[in-house]
């Protein structure tokens, strides 16, 4: 390994880990505006559903909206399991991601 990719690691280990840091560090002393805890408590719905929407509306780079997209069917499901889960906490999380992930295998593989 050379200097250069040497200082190019610690370069881009510093960018990542000091911004981390600083926050940690002043969210410590200066607590968050109840409105901006609220509004972030949202942002790991938001990023999932960034990355899941992709995977199921477009699987082969292009809109597939029809009843043929294994897909789909998996993330209805697992939408549907997930609302019963929610309102009566009788399903425990594991079922809703092993029923969509087997829903997703049938439609796929049958």
């Amino acid at each position: 390994m050379s200097s250069f990719e040497l200082w190019m690691i610690i370069g881009m280990m510093l960018a990542t880990f000091v911004p981390r840091w600083l926050a940690l560090s002043l969210s410590a002393r200066y607590p968050l505006p109840l409105a901006l805890q609220e509004v972030l408590e949202y942002v790991p719905v938001a990023v999932l559903i960034a990355v899941a929407a992709p995977v199921v509306l477009a699987p082969q780079g292009s809109w597939w909206l029809s009843a043929d997209n294994p897909a789909l069917w998996a993330a209805a499901s697992a939408l549907l399991l997930a609302r019963v889960r929610w309102r009566a906490r009788a399903v425990p999380t594991w079922v809703v991601i092993l029923c969509s992930c087997a829903c997703f295998a049938l439609l796929k593989w049958v």
